[in-house]
């Protein structure tokens, strides 16, 4: 889950480390979205608390998840599959990368115990395993519960006021008003074609190459946690 605050959390971090005079190796889980430029304000302080670590002068390897994580479509889209059978946001009928939260951490676990994996770059981008559109996780979602449920693009601004309505209900759960704009921001991004400049987004088998396990697949993810669909 982003937040915000990640600028001020990263200078404590720079300084804390600095007090303590040792200069122990440090892995950030980062996101595809973090660059200076980026249209969400989470995205681009992500990249400036980067920033901030690197001109510490700490010894830092930045891992950015090329991806939409599995763990994403309960905030988004519990309530609209569950009681509507649809999936509704801006990310238009461009694909994008997938991932698991367990395995991003495993990427983590592998930049730290095998820092050789990553020693040609200061920040590497690792995408998921799969490549879908939304239409193509709508079906995922069918196949798992058994009935259709379908991609309904909407706009930015549409979407954006979907989940900010979310956030002020009941039903919120862990999603709040920040991330609700970042998502938005980085749907809007892929449907604009921003977020495709880097090739390595296409690396589909990254993650068994380094790790050496079979990545959680989506099909896999929903079909866990498929009671929170239905």
């Amino acid at each position: 889950m982003v937040d915000a605050g990640i600028v001020q959390a990263a200078a404590n971090y720079a300084e804390a480390v600095r007090e303590t005079g040792g200069n122990p190796r440090t892995v950030v889980m980062s996101m595809g979205p973090s660059t200076r430029t980026h249209p969400s304000h989470l995205g681009r302080g992500q990249w400036l608390s980067e920033e901030v670590l690197q001109w510490a002068g700490l010894d830092v390897t930045i891992l950015r998840m090329a991806a939409v994580f599995h763990e994403d479509l309960p905030l988004f889209s519990t309530q609209s599959v569950r009681h509507e059978s649809v999936i509704r946001n801006c990310f238009v009928e461009k694909p994008v990368s997938w991932l698991n939260a367990l395995d991003a951490a495993e990427f983590c676990v592998a930049a730290l115990l095998r820092p050789e994996l990553f020693a040609d770059a200061p920040v590497h981008y690792l995408p998921g395993p799969e490549f879908f559109d939304f239409h193509q996780v709508a079906k995922v979602f069918s196949d798992v519960l058994g009935r259709p449920v379908h991609f309904e693009p909407i706009s930015r601004e549409a979407w954006e006021k979907e989940l900010l309505d979310l956030v002020a209900s009941p039903r919120a759960g862990l999603l709040k008003a920040d991330m609700s704009r970042h998502i938005t921001a980085c749907g809007y991004a892929v449907a604009q074609g921003m977020e495709r400049g880097n090739t390595k987004y296409t690396d589909t088998d990254a993650f068994r190459r380094i790790t050496g396990r079979t990545p959680i697949t989506l099909h896999d993810y929903l079909t866990e946690h498929a009671a929170v669909f239905r």
